[in-house]
């Protein structure tokens, strides 16, 4: 039987910050992969597994619904309007000060750019409703283009529609009472998620736009389902290291056999949710290495490597280009792609300590302070660095 009471004590799930990492940079290194093979060719080999980056898109769905358990499962046993308005904010604090600075940072690149006559390769992504649906974080909803603006955000405005779901659907999870249940119903948002694939289609148009609010839903319930398997303590007994290493293996074999360029495809995400499931279990080395120091700081930042290397992405396309040293030497080509690196590390780890963090802790702090969202939820201090981190909002684009 599935635990129905308060757990004593909520423990950091640390590994579930480090795959954050892994996803985050698989997401980046798929974007950047044509600049990468431009100025080294011999890394084709690889381009089947990078290319497949829009998966970790689904990754951090699943890690969405499974840590939103872990911190508030138990607090809406029952809605009230008080916690409600407190979740939703703490929410807003987490996501919105990266997003709404990425956006005015878009803003000012296009008014100056327009007023120096620079030819934008993509205007129609910039128009006016969709940067006021932006900011408002409901361009994933079917109201506009979902990759407007600064693309990897539209998944950013579906967990935004997660999250207002979010304490309506808690008490029907909690009243799953065993591990068979929960395991069939997860089971269940695949098979829902794979049979609109059917009906739609399954391209990187569909994923992203006519697919985007079935693709966090069904994936945020499995995750928030999982957590229940988590709950359980029936399953601790089992190798998770292992099992999370042949989800791992799953997950790049079908990279290889089945490319991109081949068959676009969400096959594997059912391997990436029992891959969250296992981490969070295991006490193995695998688990041991996502949840060091170096990969948990790595977790932390990935939310604003996530939403800046776009724009990163955007600035050096017109400022150094890579067509331009494809045919350098290979010291030359090694600098231009270590500067992209920098670049691009650079932009996260400055937008994550000057931004995202300070204004995550003010939102919180005005929280606490005789805010309307002063009551209800109280989300221990502790939470504030790692399990907090990894209510993932993030998401990478396909």
């Amino acid at each position: 039987m599935l635990s129905s009471g308060r757990e004593p004590s909520r423990v950091m799930l640390r590994p579930l910050t480090g795959i954050r990492a892994v996803a985050a940079i698989w997401v980046v290194v798929g974007h950047f992969t044509p600049h990468i093979l431009a100025l080294f060719p011999g890394f084709r080999f690889l381009e089947a597994l990078t290319t497949n980056g829009y998966l970790g898109v689904d990754l951090f769905f699943v890690l969405s619904g499974f840590i939103l358990s872990h911190n508030y499962l138990d607090e809406f046993r029952s809605v009230s309007l008080p916690k409600y308005r407190q979740f939703l904010w703490l929410r807003l604090a987490r996501m919105y000060p990266v997003h709404l600075f990425t956006m005015l940072i878009l803003l000012a690149g296009v008014v100056l750019g327009t007023a120096a006559g620079i030819q934008f390769n993509m205007p129609a992504r910039l128009d006016a409703p969709d940067f006021l649906r932006n900011l408002l974080m409901i361009h994933a909803w079917g109201f506009g283009n979902d990759t407007s603006w600064n693309g990897p955000a539209w998944s950013i405005s579906a967990e935004w529609f997660a999250y207002l779901l979010f304490p309506f659907l808690a008490p029907g999870v909690l009243r799953i009472a065993r591990v068979r249940t929960a395991s069939l119903g997860a089971a269940m948002m695949y098979v829902i998620l794979f049979a609109m694939l059917a009906i739609v289609g399954c391209t990187f148009n569909t994923l992203d736009n006519e697919l985007a609010l079935v693709r966090v839903m069904t994936q945020f319930i499995a995750g928030c389902l999982l957590y229940r398997i988590y709950q359980s303590g029936l399953v601790r007994s089992v190798r998770w290291d292992f099992i999370a290493l042949a989800m791992a293996l799953i997950v790049v074999v079908h990279s290889f056999v089945f490319p991109p360029e081949r068959l676009i495809s969400l096959a594997p995400a059912p391997a990436l949710a029992i891959l969250v499931l296992a981490l969070s279990l295991s006490s193995g080395p695998v688990a041991a290495f996502h949840g060091s120091r170096l990969m948990v700081f790595c977790g932390e930042v990935s939310y604003s490597l996530y939403m800046t290397h776009d724009l990163v992405r955007m600035i050096l396309n017109k400022a150094l280009n890579v067509d331009r040293y494809m045919h350098r030497g290979a010291a030359t080509r090694a600098l231009v792609l270590g500067f992209y690196a920098a670049a691009i590390v650079g932009a996260a780890v400055a937008t994550y300590f000057f931004i995202e963090k300070p204004a995550r802790r003010w939102m919180r702090r005005l929280a606490g302070k005789g805010s309307p969202v002063d009551e209800g939820i109280q989300q221990p201090e502790k939470f504030d660095g790692v399990a907090n981190q990894l209510e993932t909002e993030l998401i990478p684009t396909s």
